[in-house]
């Protein structure tokens, strides 16, 4: 039965980072800003980003911030103004390139 709970959490836990299926299959670029992991999925000019660790960050207005940040080191882009969506975990944008 441990184990079992064990083996759960672990599951659990590796289903956390990965891309929504319309990203699926795509390798994300991986970026470490202020303490959270940022994984960005690029699909032509259509980004997700999935924001895992525990930073401490819950606005969603800093972590829109970092998502910025993440965008622009990982495809030397802009996010396109009013195209950023999503919560803390994982937001969608366009590219301003």
């Amino acid at each position: 039965m441990k184990n079992a709970f064990l083996i759960l959490i672990v599951v659990t836990l590796a289903s956390c980072s990965g891309s929504t299926l319309p990203y699926s299959g795509i390798e994300p670029v991986e970026v470490a800003l202020d303490g959270s992991t940022f994984h960005v999925y690029r699909k032509g000019e259509d980004v997700e980003v999935v924001r895992t660790g525990a930073s401490g960050i819950w606005s969603l207005q800093q972590v829109a911030g970092l998502t910025a940040q993440a965008v622009y080191l990982t495809t030397n882009c802009r996010i396109a103004e009013g195209t950023l969506s999503g919560d803390a975990a994982v937001q969608h944008a366009r590219l301003n390139c």
